[in-house]
C-alpha cells in the first residue's frame, strides 16, 4: 500500500471518527502506509483522539471526494510540532455518501461562515450571507450566492421549511461551480454534519411532499 501516490505532505483533509468530524492536515509522510497530521480541529477546538482509534480520511480531488480507513499509533513530535502518527489500513477509494433525492427548490437560507484572513487588527470575523437555495437534500443543499466561499468551509445554514419552524445545521463545503449569468455567481455544495435522525426525517418528509404535490400539479 502506497498512500504516498494519493495523498502529498501539506495537504488539508478533513478526519471523520465514529462521532465526530474535524478538519486536519498532512504534516509529513514517513512511510508509504504511515503519515504524520496535524491534531484534529473543529471550530478552533482540538478533538481528543485516542491512540488505537480508527479514522477516515477524506481528501479533495477534481473528480470527488476520497478516503482511506486509518489507525492512530501514537502521538509524536515532528520538528518540535505535535502530531498524530497514523497507518493507513485501505486503499483510497471514492468517498460514499448516501444517495439522497436532491429537490430543485428556492429556499431563503442564511450562511454563517468564519473568514480566513483576519483584519488590520488580527480579528477573525464571522461572515453572514443572505442567499437562496438551488436544491435541498437529506445530505446537504445547494445555495447560489454572488460570493465565493472557499472549498472546506465549515459553515452554519439557517432555513425554514414551513413557517414556524427554523433549521439550523453545520456543513462543509464540498464543491464551488462558477455560473456565468449576467452577474458572476458560484453554486455553492454543502454536505451536512451528522445530525439529528428525527430532523433528517423531519427534512426528508418535507421533500416527498413537494415531490407528491409537484407530481400532482403535472
Amino acid at each position: 500500500m502506497d498512500i504516498l501516490q494519493h495523498i502529498k505532505a501539506g495537504e488539508v483533509v478533513d478526519v471523520q471518527t465514529s462521532t465526530e468530524k474535524y478538519q486536519s492536515k498532512i504534516y509529513d509522510l514517513e512511510k508509504p502506509d504511515v503519515l504524520l497530521i496535524a491534531p484534529p480541529l473543529k471550530k478552533q477546538i482540538y478533538g481528543f483522539i485516542e491512540q488505537g482509534a480508527k479514522l477516515d480520511i477524506i481528501f479533495y480531488r477534481d473528480n470527488g471526494l476520497f478516503t482511506f480507513q486509518a489507525v492512530v499509533q501514537k502521538k509524536v513530535f515532528s520538528n518540535n510540532v505535535l502530531c498524530l502518527r497514523v497507518k493507513a489500513l485501505t486503499e483510497p477509494e471514492r468517498y460514499q455518501r448516501r444517495d439522497y433525492y436532491r429537490l430543485p427548490i428556492c429556499i431563503k437560507t442564511k450562511v454563517f461562515y468564519q473568514m480566513d484572513a483576519p483584519d488590520e487588527t488580527g480579528t477573525i470575523h464571522q461572515r453572514i450571507l443572505n442567499v437562496f437555495t438551488v436544491n435541498l437534500s437529506g445530505g446537504g443543499l445547494c445555495i447560489k450566492t454572488e460570493e465565493e466561499i472557499p472549498l472546506r468551509t465549515l459553515v452554519t445554514s439557517v432555513f425554514s421549511l414551513n413557517r414556524h419552524k427554523s433549521i439550523t445545521l453545520n456543513g462543509t463545503v464540498v464543491w464551488i461551480k462558477e455560473i456565468n449569468d449576467q452577474v458572476k455567481s458560484y453554486h455553492i455544495g454543502i454536505e451536512f454534519e451528522k445530525y439529528d435522525e428525527s430532523l433528517r426525517q423531519d427534512i426528508i418528509r418535507f421533500i416527498y411532499a413537494q415531490q407528491r404535490r409537484i407530481a400532482n400539479i403535472k
